[in-house]
């Protein structure tokens, strides 16, 4: 897991209950899950799972959209944007069908997610 440098050093610590656990960051504890939740919650792919088109929408109009990829399963780079905008309307009619990633990067975070090519 990478750490905010402003936050310090992360220590993760198994919490009572299976994939949860919780961070250290200078003596505060913190849930992961409430760390990465509202930067995640920021961007928006609908319709998933999609056939012809999938939309990126990033929800915070402040919110400075760098570049914007999507790669398959096994990390190839099969779309790229470098000049995108908040909201993206990108065709993928000729993607296999399987599960991708659409990584979005900002000016301050990179979010990635998972969408189904039908």
């Amino acid at each position: 897991m990478d750490a905010d440098p402003d936050m310090g050093v992360a220590t993760l610590y198994p919490a009572q209950s299976e994939n949860i656990f919780i961070a250290k960051y200078n003596n505060t504890l913190t849930n992961v899950t409430d760390l990465f939740s509202s930067v995640n919650s920021d961007l928006l792919i609908y319709p998933n799972p999609a056939s012809d088109f999938v939309n990126a929408a990033i929800q915070n109009p402040s919110t400075v959209v760098l570049s914007l990829q999507i790669t398959d399963a096994i990390g190839k780079v099969l779309f790229n944007d470098d000049n995108s905008n908040a909201n993206k309307k990108i065709n993928i009619s000729t993607f296999n069908p399987g599960i991708y990633t659409l990584t979005v990067k900002t000016d301050s975070s990179i979010i990635s997610k998972l969408f189904i090519k039908q």
